[in-house]
């Protein structure tokens, strides 16, 4: 395995445990944080792709303009944030909705591999 292999696979594994955190923090203060950090991730997983014109759009958008919004949005929602927390959804909505989500992410994947 050369170095560059190594790199393409360490920097796949830290945007995709990246992304499942953004998902699984309970902080939107947190979450657009990640957020910002996932879009600049992004720019270099599309440099490495040869990319360089996306990579520098991905990072002006996502890691800039919309890391700014967010943050802003963060900081008006935070006095709300306690209460949508004690509305959290049963065990048996997020059950079904995981295993939704499953579902489609598998029939997508079949779909992408059983293309002609």
């Amino acid at each position: 395995m050369t170095i560059a292999t190594t790199y393409e696979v360490v920097l796949a594994a830290v945007v995709l445990g990246l992304a499942a955190w953004i998902i699984a923090v309970r902080g939107t203060f947190a979450a657009a944080e990640g957020f910002v950090a996932y879009g600049l991730l992004l720019a270099l997983v599309w440099v490495r792709l040869g990319s360089v014109d996306v990579a520098l759009a991905e990072a002006a958008i996502s890691g800039g303009l919309g890391g700014v919004l967010l943050l802003s949005a963060a900081a008006r929602l935070r006095t709300t944030e306690r209460v949508v927390a004690a509305e959290r959804p049963g065990p048996t909505l997020r059950l079904g909705a995981a295993i939704l989500s499953a579902v489609v992410g598998l029939s997508l994947a079949a779909v992408v591999v059983f293309l002609p």
